[in-house]
């Protein structure tokens, strides 16, 4: 994203985006490989942190399932409002500041948390991971898709490794399930791999 761009500049043209769209399909598909009981309705609410305009949020409104879209802006959340979304309901807040209750946390616990692509821009990934284990149920995973970084050196753009998200969920109280290159893309000629972790509340 350029410095000069907000993330509510970006929210008109985002979903005419192939590269958006595609990362969307991706993980989703790998989300129903690794999370066959937690997409279950019957399974409790989802939470889809850093929901954007909702391009992945629409893939889980197909089987009645209660999903909570939770995004810092407010131009992207106004698309996917307009989208009506049977089953969403909409949050613009910044779970990493705000203290007091809000509706996220009254619709806790949740069977299953998303975190597509927004991971690497909060601005303490530790602390966001502890307030995702208090809002999982037991048992319920997070499921979390970032730019890969490899294990050698960092790259310039934001991202993990795979050590990286291992101890933080370690260090969060999350049991890692999976941690691996889901899928890559082709950004400007080069291919970004998309790191996928999986982790569940002990």
């Amino acid at each position: 994203m350029s410095e000069d761009l907000t993330w509510d500049d970006m929210a008109a043209d985002w979903d005419a985006r192939d590269d958006v769209q595609r990362y969307a399909h991706l993980a989703y598909l790998s989300l129903t490989h690794h999370a066959v009981e937690q997409l279950d309705e019957r399974c409790g609410h989802v939470l889809d942190f850093g929901a954007g305009t909702g391009v992945l949020t629409r893939y889980l409104t197909n089987s009645g399932r209660r999903i909570v879209a939770v995004d810092t802006s407010a131009a992207m959340l106004a698309v996917l409002d307009a989208k009506q979304l049977e089953g969403v309901e909409t949050l613009c807040v910044d779970l990493c500041t705000v203290s007091e209750p809000t509706l996220v946390d009254q619709r806790a616990p949740y069977a299953l948390i998303l975190a597509s692509s927004v991971c690497a821009f909060v601005p303490d990934y530790p602390e966001l991971l502890q307030r995702f284990a208090r809002l999982l149920r037991p048992g319920g995973r997070l499921f979390q898709w970032d730019w890969e970084h490899p294990d050698t050196g960092a790259l310039d753009r934001p991202g993990f490794t795979h050590a990286q998200i291992a101890a933080a969920y370690e260090a969060a109280g999350l049991l890692p399930m999976t941690i691996e290159t889901a899928f890559a893309l082709r950004v400007e000629g080069e291919r970004w791999p998309v790191v996928l972790g999986v982790a569940e509340r002990r």
